[in-house]
């Protein structure tokens, strides 16, 4: 017995004693010391979604492509209502509190971020389930381009009406285009409403409830789309550099009472 025990501490003291077994040694790929996330490193891109001081809070940031310098790359991250076959009009409070978008000096198309208030509503002809195309998209949006001239922290006030022309809206045709809705400024509570009167083949946009703008149609709607949605949500648009730094496009904001037409109301 007394054998058995002394063999079996020697062999407990030696796999205590032995390193951490690896094929080869570790070297460090990231402690994460410094924001933002390193795209150089990570295939993935920032991302909250949460509840924030009775507010919904929306943070995004994604990198252009560097493959060339021509064009840009979108991503929209949403929060989409549970019914939207039966909203037409869609209003909330956006307040953005930081927001980023870095050009390339080589392309001529501009980066973008802009916190937004957007949907589906018809189709114009014969919609595939899941499938935008020939889908009718509208949406009213608080923003800010890499080429702007306007003096830092000021945010343009805009949105429009567009025909998707493929299945994930990528491609676009303008029916029309929101003006006039004015400018803002970062930290600044803008109360944005997008509405459709099917009846009268219009869209209107409505910012503070005073200033509006609209926008009339004439293609077909009497089907529904293919891939249908409302949502209050952020976009980036990131211009394509390969002869300069890698773009970056990124945007805080809060969207708070939010409100849809009373006969959509769960």
């Amino acid at each position: 017995m007394k054998s058995l025990f002394l063999t079996s501490v020697a062999t407990a003291a030696m796999l205590c004693s032995s390193p951490t077994w690896a094929l080869e040694s570790f070297a460090s790929y990231d402690k994460f010391n410094a924001a933002p996330i390193d795209a150089s490193k990570w295939a993935s891109f920032e991302r909250i979604r949460k509840i924030k001081s009775g507010t919904l809070n929306h943070v995004q940031r994604d990198w252009g492509t560097t493959q060339s310098d021509a064009g840009t790359q979108g991503v929209s991250f949403g929060t989409s209502l549970t019914d939207p076959s039966r909203v037409t009009q869609l209003k909330a409070t956006v307040k953005v509190a930081s927001i980023e978008a870095s050009g390339c000096s080589a392309n001529p198309s501009a980066s973008a971020a802009r916190a937004r208030l957007i949907g589906t509503f018809f189709n114009t002809g014969a919609p595939v389930s899941g499938s935008m195309q020939g889908d009718v998209l509208a949406q009213v949006w608080v923003g800010r381009f890499s080429n702007s001239v306007d003096a830092p922290g000021t945010l343009q006030v805009g949105g429009g009406v567009f025909v998707c022309q493929n299945s994930d809206c990528s491609l676009t045709t303008t029916i029309g285009t929101f003006s006039n809705l004015g400018t803002a400024t970062l930290g600044q509570n803008v109360t944005l409403q997008l509405e459709w009167d099917k009846a009268a083949k219009t869209f209107t946009a409505v910012r503070d409830g005073t200033v509006n703008s609209s926008v009339s149609y004439t293609v077909s709607d009497s089907i529904a789309p293919g891939n249908h949605f409302k949502q209050v949500a952020t976009r980036t648009d990131t211009a394509a550099c390969l002869s300069g730094p890698r773009t970056t496009a990124a945007i805080d904001a809060t969207f708070d009472n939010v409100a849809v037409n009373k006969s959509a109301k769960p």
